[in-house]
């Protein structure tokens, strides 16, 4: 799954965990009795040092807490792409916020906040009594 970068982060931090135990138990391959493992270690000679490369790179904290949400999980500064995405979902999140600011004027509600269902995020709840203010535009969902 690691392979096809399809495994979860708890996942591969998992498999990390397991080849920093193996590398930190072992100084070398030629200790090692099993042929997979012997395998393993001679197809990946720099198994060690990619091991610490990502250990270095994941924020401690994250670590620690087990919050292995993937923005998160990783330093500011080390994938390139990860720091632009962030920098994107921040944007996008303020984006959001001013909409709910001008939502609540709409509907004029200050206490009027985003929901989520169904693992649908940031929509909006409407009183039946507010439903005259909504706009055209808006698209209801049953």
């Amino acid at each position: 799954r690691v392979y096809y970068r399809k495994c979860s982060p708890a996942e591969f931090i998992a498999i990390l965990t397991g080849f920093k135990t193996i590398v930190d138990v072992l100084p070398n391959s030629s200790t090692l009795s099993s042929t997979y493992l012997k395998w393993i270690f001679s197809t990946m000679p720099n198994v060690q040092e990619d091991v610490m490369y990502f250990f270095d790179a994941m924020d401690p904290v994250s670590l620690e807490n087990k919050v292995y949400d993937p923005v998160k999980l990783f330093k500011d500064g080390i994938f390139d792409e990860l720091t632009k995405a962030r920098e994107a979902l921040t944007a996008s999140e303020e984006a959001l916020n001013d909409e709910l600011k001008s939502v609540r004027k709409i509907l004029g509600d200050p206490n009027q906040q985003f929901i989520t269902v169904s693992r649908v995020e940031y929509l909006i709840s409407v009183k039946l009594s507010d439903v005259p203010k909504v706009p055209n535009a808006w698209i209801g969902m049953g």
